[in-house]
Formats: C-alpha cells, sequence, structure tokens
C-alpha cells in the first residue's frame, strides 16, 4: 500500500534487517548536497529517470520535506515537535519504500549530521552543485573548511560529481576535492558551467542533469532540457501580491553569493525600484556576519531604494547600509507596504525566512492574511 503520509516513528529489529535488505538490493544511491538548488536538483532526476521507468525514489528535505515514489508525492510527518530524527527519518524510508535507485537530499547542517547521512545511504554517488558560504558554525568559517567538510565524507563513494559556476570559490573547491577523491580512490567529474550563462541561479541543475543522466546509461532530450529551464525561470519570476505589489521570496536563498546572483537576475528583468526586507535571525550570527559585505556593497546600487531590517544583531548590517537602511518591526510591515506601492516598486524578501515574522510578511503578501490598505 503506497502511503500519502509518511509518519515517523521508532524503528525496530525488522525494521533495520528491510533496511539493509532495500539498501543492498538497490543499484545507486545517489546523495546531493552543497549549499543551493540541492532539492530541484532531487525532484529533477527524479522526474527524468521516473519517465525512464526506473524503480526510484527521491526525497527532499527543509520545511516540507517531501518523499517522490511511483509517481506520487508523499509529505513526510515529522510530528508535533518538528524534531528531526535521522535515523527514524531515512531509514524508516528507505524500510518502507524499496527501490533501484534512491536519491536524496542532504541537508548539510553539522559535520555530524552529513557523515551520519552518509552511514545510512551509503552513496555510490554524491551531487554537489556548489558550495559557498553557509552553515558556518556546523561546517567551517572558511571557504578551504567548508570544502573539506564536504570532503571528508567523500569516503566509501565511487564517484563525486561537482559543478564549477563561480570563478570565486571553485579553485580552491576543487583542489580541496581532488586531493580528497585522490586519498580515497574516488572519482571526481566536474563540470564547467560556460561563464555567458552563469547569472542564470540554478542553471548547473540542466548540466548535471545531463552528465548523471548519462552515467546511469540515460540520454537527455533537447526537450528536456528545455523543460528544466523553463521550471527555472518561471520559479525567479515575481509574485503579484493582491496589494498591487511584485514580490519575489527570496528569504530561502540563505548565503551572500546566491542572494547576489537572484537580485541581479531581477534587476536585469524589471525597471522598478527595488525594496527589500531582510530578517535576521538570533540563532544564525554567522549568516547574518556573511551578509555584511554584500549588504554593503548593494547600498551603493542606485537601483536599491531602501533596505529594511528586522530582527537580531541589526547593527550589524544596518551600519553597512548607511542611509538605505532602516531597522523596522511588525508594526512598520504595512507601512513598508504602502512605500512600495505607492512608488511602483518590487518587494525582496531576503536572508532568513524560517520565523512568524518572516511568515506574516509573506501572508500580507500573498493574501492568505488581512490586511487594510489605509492602516
Amino acid at each position: 500500500m503506497l502511503f500519502k503520509t509518511f509518519q515517523i516513528r521508532r524503528l525496530g529489529l525488522n525494521d533495520y534487517r528491510l533496511y539493509r535488505r532495500n539498501l543492498a538490493n538497490s543499484n545507486h544511491r545517489i546523495v546531493v548536497e552543497g549549499m543551493r538548488g540541492k532539492s530541484g536538483l532531487v525532484v529533477t532526476l527524479y522526474k527524468l529517470l521516473y519517465r525512464r521507468n526506473t524503480e526510484i525514489l527521491g526525497k527532499i528535505t527543509g520545511l516540507e520535506p517531501k518523499i517522490f515514489y511511483e509517481g506520487e508525492i508523499i509529505d513526510i510527518d515529522r510530528g508535533s515537535s518538528r524534531k528531526f530524527f535521522l535515523d527514524e527519518e531515512n531509514v524508516g524510508i528507505i524500510t518502507r519504500y524499496p527501490a533501484k535507485i534512491y536519491i536524496a537530499e542532504n541537508q548539510a547542517i553539522t559535520r555530524l549530521t552529513m557523515k551520519h547521512f552518509h552511514r545510512i545511504y551509503k552513496p555510490d554517488i554524491i551531487v554537489i552543485p556548489n558550495v559557498r558560504y553557509e552553515h558556518m558554525e556546523g561546517l567551517g568559517e572558511t571557504i578551504r573548511e567548508i570544502a573539506e567538510a564536504f570532503a571528508l565524507g567523500f569516503r566509501n563513494t565511487k564517484y563525486v560529481f561537482y559543478a564549477k559556476s563561480t570563478e570565486k570559490y571553485d579553485g580552491e573547491v576543487e583542489k580541496i576535492f581532488r586531493k580528497y577523491t585522490n586519498k580515497y580512490g574516488v572519482n571526481l567529474i566536474t563540470i564547467d558551467i560556460p561563464e555567458k550563462e552563469r547569472e542564470l541561479p540554478a542553471i548547473e541543475r540542466i548540466y548535471l542533469s545531463e552528465v548523471i543522466l548519462k552515467h546511469l546509461g540515460f540520454k537527455i532530450t533537447e526537450e528536456e532540457k528545455k523543460e528544466i529551464y523553463n521550471a527555472i525561470t518561471e520559479s525567479l519570476k515575481p509574485s503579484m501580491s493582491p496589494l498591487g505589489i511584485e514580490w519575489y521570496d527570496a528569504s530561502k536563498v540563505n548565503d551572500p553569493e546566491s542572494t547576489e546572483l537572484v537580485i541581479k537576475y531581477l534587476l536585469s528583468r524589471t525597471n522598478k525600484p527595488i525594496y527589500i526586507f531582510a530578517y535576521l535571525r538570533k540563532d544564525r550570527v554567522d549568516r547574518t556576519q556573511a551578509f555584511q559585505l554584500y549588504f554593503e556593497n548593494l547600498s551603493k546600487n542606485d537601483r536599491i531604494k531602501k533596505v529594511w531590517v528586522a530582527g537580531a544583531y541589526r547593527r550589524l548590517i544596518l551600519k553597512r547600509l548607511g542611509e538605505k537602511g532602516e531597522a523596522i518591526n511588525e508594526e512598520d510591515i504595512i507601512r513598508i507596504v504602502n512605500i512600495v506601492r505607492s512608488h511602483n516598486g518590487m518587494l525582496i524578501l531576503a536572508v532568513n525566512g524560517v520565523n512568524p515574522f518572516v511568515d506574516k510578511v509573506r501572508g500580507i503578501l500573498s493574501g492568505s492574511e488581512s490586511f487594510s490598505r489605509n492602516n
């Protein structure tokens, strides 16, 4: 029986026996990790391989974790506590759903969780769309330390696919990856993204899909490449709020380099003045610090009219913004929406998306929460 919801539960000895059997009977275990674009790549690869009559399971994590299996989308219910248990979730999924190919997103929060995730899936293929500054408290404070955190997981795998999409870090990251793949006897396959195409966020999804399908004995069609491209550009289109303003939610893009790429792309697609709402989480000071220089550079862009900053340690960002920065609280939401609308501007949510404050802003903009224009 195929369940539309997967409920996490405590596992018994028989569950672990089934887990080991299903894993042993699979042909490939693919783990997708890195910073940006993991979920999108997992879903894309699942769709492409499912079309080719492959017995495949795809799994994405994050705020709305899901399983993709036999053409169905299955929600993962982590319970009321919303706690994340690696074994109960991932061993439980492999136990419940036998497949010839498992492809799973590794959230890559800390070195310890990454290592344990690999122990569960035992990947023969690791796919890394990019490595950027994110999860620094758990992975490392420099790009070298972050790259090494990923590279330490290469032991016992067979192939590592890495997309080179930015000149800023690719040389250093590839050097570290090469060192560890040579050490562990692993094949490192790098994919060079053409420089003229790097301005499109997530463009590496197309190139990685093509190379991985070829590795598995399939060929991607030109129609499928176009389909992936259209899906990427569609995801980058601003929404029109019932309140009469365009807005884009970039709050799930949690590193400066990816945020810069997304905002640069949006700027190239509109002549409207741009306003930004940035929320800073108290528990992610590392992320706030990483964004300081980016916001300083952003303040020099004439297209950016205002950056409203809310949350903890706002002064770290506000001092970089100068006159373009302003601290706000929840009672200011209506006012900033009115300002954006009065100037026919676009509002972009940035930095952090997991917070009741951001949920309220998102709800007002989408029309799911009540709002009075005259307030």
